[in-house]
């Protein structure tokens, strides 16, 4: 079995803010100052900790030993409430 990271990399963030402005064709993007890398690093790495404990909790409680597609679609809804705020 491969092993999974315990975290998303930098270069990764930075690759997909990359993606993201270039599939909404932004004419002029703005340059990003250089904190702002580690501080959505950071956030993304919380929020994907934050949901596979929310999903891996919910499974336990409904008797199962693995998480499903299920688990992450009810709770995607409170978690993009709890980060939003």
């Amino acid at each position: 079995m491969n092993k999974v990271p315990d975290q998303i990399r930098e270069p990764l963030v930075n690759a997909m803010i990359a993606v993201s402005i270039s599939s909404k064709q932004v004419a002029n993007p703005k340059p990003m100052s250089k904190d702002v890398l580690p501080m959505l690093h950071a956030l993304t790495n919380e929020m994907i900790k934050e949901m596979l404990t929310r999903a891996a909790t919910l499974a336990s409680n409904s008797g199962r030993d693995h998480v499903t597609s299920e688990e992450f679609q009810r709770i995607l809804p409170q978690i993009l409430l709890d980060f939003a705020a």
